[in-house]
């Protein structure tokens, strides 16, 4: 019994594209220790939403103290690492801190005004990696509250004070050291 072969003709291939085009991932932002080490600082967030610590306490620093020296940079980056080290009553991240508004320089849970200095942006990245990478600042005894000298919060009265950095005020709070 003969067999009955259908020969068809196959479909021309696709010309090959002029320029291949490939998708990489964005790459990771540096660390702390990378920007130590001199690596590019990376441009602002555009909002808290899953940034990173790094990003979180730059931020902060930026919003709270971009006007004061090193020292009182530093120790608002001291404040927020120091509600770190007790996650049970604040959060157990640097971001778990400021949001929600637990700091007044935050518009909504998330979001801030424009970072639109990128001398001071550049200089909070750097201190806020140092921080990271140092630890709450022993001087401050382990302050985690802080104001400004222009308003008087109704909490303060209820906390230990521990030192004037500029024109903050820095306090710790006696129930954090009962955790």
């Amino acid at each position: 019994m003969p067999s009955q072969l259908a020969l068809t003709t196959a479909a021309a291939p696709l010309p090959r594209p002029s320029q291949v085009e490939t998708a990489r991932p964005h790459p990771r932002p540096a660390t702390a220790v990378q920007i130590l080490k001199g690596a590019p600082i990376p441009l602002p967030p555009a909002s808290l939403r899953n940034a990173s610590d790094l990003s979180c306490i730059a931020v902060a620093i930026y919003h709270e103290a971009r006007d004061q020296d090193d020292l009182g940079q530093r120790a608002v980056a001291s404040v927020i690492l120091q509600r770190a080290a007790l996650p049970q009553r604040w959060g157990g991240t640097a971001c778990d801190n400021l949001v929600p508004t637990q700091f007044s320089f935050l518009t909504s849970r998330y979001d801030y005004a424009p970072i639109d200095d990128m001398e001071a942006w550049r200089k909070a990245v750097r201190l806020a990696a140092r921080a990271l990478v140092e630890g709450p600042m022993p001087e401050l005894k382990g302050a985690d509250h802080y104001h400004t000298t222009a308003v008087t919060p109704a909490w303060a009265p209820e906390m230990k004070r521990v030192r004037l950095i500029d024109d903050h005020i820095f306090y710790v709070d006696p129930r954090s050291s009962a955790l």
